[in-house]
């Protein structure tokens, strides 16, 4: 009950908010893992996670995008 001693405070949460790990990138982290709870987590933008799964149609779009001159090349 909130009137007994010892029971919880209300507090204002606390949102962190991690930036891509790579570079100069300035963008938000949207995916991140610690390898141990001994090794602070590392957190990428979707621009620049490594394990990330893309479809045989994204890549085909993209490359389609790229001989257009509409996006970015297929890495």
């Amino acid at each position: 009950m909130s009137d007994e001693k010892g029971g919880a405070v209300a507090t204002a949460g606390v949102h962190y908010a991690p930036k891509c790990c790579v570079g100069e990138c300035d963008k938000w982290g949207l995916a991140g893992f610690a390898a141990s709870k001994h090794v602070e987590a590392r957190w990428w933008c979707w621009e620049h996670y490594p394990h990330k799964h893309e479809t045989p149609e994204q890549r085909e779009a993209a490359s389609i995008a790229a001989r257009l001159g509409i996006g970015k090349p297929p890495h």
